[in-house]
């Protein structure tokens, strides 16, 4: 989406989860194992997080699911008025 105006313009609101690159990191080599370079390559080849985060009406930091679950509620009741 960040840079396609096509699709901005035929959204109404936009959701981004964010989380931090180190944890993004230690989430990856975790789940798949890759090497940090080759994660660092593939996040470099992606808009960043500040772009995506310009972009959106609602923004998810993802660091812990203590609070996911309320914060998910309120965007759903933002959307429905």
């Amino acid at each position: 989406l960040v840079g396609s105006k096509f699709w901005l313009d035929r959204l109404d609101f936009i959701v981004t989860v964010d989380v931090p690159e180190d944890v993004q990191v230690e989430r990856i080599i975790k789940r798949n194992g890759l090497p940090i370079e080759t994660i660092k390559n593939m996040m470099n080849a992606q808009p960043s997080r500040e772009e995506y985060k310009s972009i959106a009406n609602f923004i998810f930091e993802n660091i812990s699911f203590d609070d996911f679950d309320d914060k998910i509620k309120k965007c759903v009741n933002a959307i429905k008025q």
